[in-house]
């Protein structure tokens, strides 16, 4: 899609296409920075009727539709891919960069605070500060050092729960403020995230867009 833009220049009406647009513009989310998602935490219900919220970038969109498909491919819903392929821990729990993130600022990173069904009831209420207590006790157990003020975490209201039938909070991460020995233990976090996902390692991350 483009935008016509017109100018006046020596008196004569001249007609600008522009024939893309900025990424912002071409997404139907634009970037949450670490402000609006603690905003967005404390009053959910508000801003989604609002129609304010975060979500994926057009491309993240098409990823996603990409891995349900490859899912049903191997006769697997995206939950079993879940309980089959996250790494869980004691009582069920397991914290995990998200597969399909939201469309953040830089500097910022989404988890995803997973608990099993077997452990937690799919319509299961989860209180913020117990998840964010919960997650800063994962990170410390991979060796990542933070503190309540480097994360926000919230469970989506039941009307942007993608998979409901798992219940998950969200947690995001502010990078900037994290010690060089932090952001080295994240990113090795994630890298071994990256090995162990079948999708992931399947080539076709990033097909869909």
């Amino acid at each position: 899609m483009s935008v016509a833009a017109s100018y006046r220049s020596g008196g004569a009406v001249r007609r600008l296409r522009l024939s893309s647009l900025s990424a912002v513009d071409a997404n139907e989310h634009r970037p949450y920075g670490w402000a609006e998602l603690a905003l967005h935490a404390r009053n959910q219900s508000a801003r989604y009727a609002a129609g304010e919220y975060p979500g994926r970038s057009s491309s993240g969109t098409a990823e996603y539709a990409v891995y349900k498909r490859w899912c049903s491919a191997r006769s697997m819903s995206n939950e079993q891919y879940v309980l089959r392929y996250v790494r869980w821990r004691a009582g069920g729990v397991a914290l995990e960069p998200a597969l399909a993130p939201y469309l953040l600022e830089h500097g910022l990173e989404h988890w995803i605070l997973w608990h099993h069904p077997e452990a937690a009831k799919s319509d299961t209420v989860l209180q913020p500060e117990s998840e964010a207590a919960l997650a800063l006790a994962l990170f410390d157990a991979e060796g990542v050092r933070l503190t309540r003020n480097d994360l926000v975490c919230f469970q989506n209201i039941p009307q942007l729960r993608s998979l409901p039938t798992i219940p998950h909070s969200h947690v995001f991460v502010r990078k900037q403020d994290l010690s060089n020995v932090a952001r080295r233990a994240l990113q090795a976090s994630r890298s071994s995230w990256r090995e162990r996902s079948p999708w992931l390692g399947s080539g076709m991350r990033g097909a869909g867009g």
